[in-house]
């Protein structure tokens, strides 16, 4: 099996989640991370789902904005999670918009508090905000993630395992190809990052070969 985005880096951030995680059996668990990319808070939630909590309901994020979605109106959906968390864990993204009073947010983080800690099953808010003065109280922060070319290049050496007997070769190919696609503004953008590897499996999922050829010839 590739090792996808999900699995990529970020091992001090899933390292406070299972510790967080296996301090109880169940309940609310609610989690801050001051980074708003969508592609990140999507790979994140999935990883909960492959790896922590398998076969977790994973929800779209949930946006918190008092134009288009009050917390009154949010804490209702909120409710009707209700007969899935009697069947399995659900894990959901909370985005804050800037326009989110902090008192919104903790009036959310409460009612999930008040509807599920009792609850058989766990139930994982992922707040992400662009200032962590949005987040509500009670909220396990996360590190902001943070991608070298150090990681990109371990994770190609375990890539390259599986389609070329020649592995650091690969490695060395695929690495440069993820920071021409990913280097910006002089770092290593997350989402760019996120994106060139999910290009870089499903070219070796749908044809090794040819991938592995094209790393040879530098084009695509």
């Amino acid at each position: 099996m590739l090792e996808g985005p999900a699995y990529f880096d970020l091992n001090e951030l899933r390292r406070r989640v299972a510790t967080t995680l296996t301090a109880r059996d169940s309940g609310v668990f609610g989690f801050s991370v001051a980074f708003t990319d969508g592609m990140f808070l999507s790979e994140l939630a999935r990883w909960f789902d492959l790896d922590i909590l398998p076969g977790a309901d994973v929800r779209a994020t949930l946006m918190l904005d008092p134009l288009y979605a009050t917390a009154n109106w949010r804490t209702k959906m909120l409710a009707g999670y209700g007969d899935i968390l009697q069947q399995r864990d659900l894990v959901c993204p909370v985005l804050v918009t800037e326009d989110t009073t902090a008192e919104a947010s903790q009036q959310f983080w409460r009612a999930a508090q008040d509807h599920y800690s009792g609850g058989r099953r766990t139930l994982v808010l992922i707040f992400s905000a662009s200032k962590p003065a949005l987040f509500p109280e009670g909220l396990v922060e996360l590190p902001v993630p943070e991608f070298e070319i150090d990681d990109i290049n371990l994770w190609a050496l375990r890539l390259a395992s599986y389609c070329s007997t020649d592995g650091r070769t690969a490695a060395r190919r695929i690495t440069e190809r993820i920071r021409e696609a990913a280097w910006t503004d002089g770092r290593l953008a997350v989402r760019l990052v996120y994106e060139a590897m999910s290009d870089v499996i499903k070219a070796i999922d749908n044809d090794p070969d040819e991938f592995l050829m094209s790393l040879e010839n530098g084009s695509e």
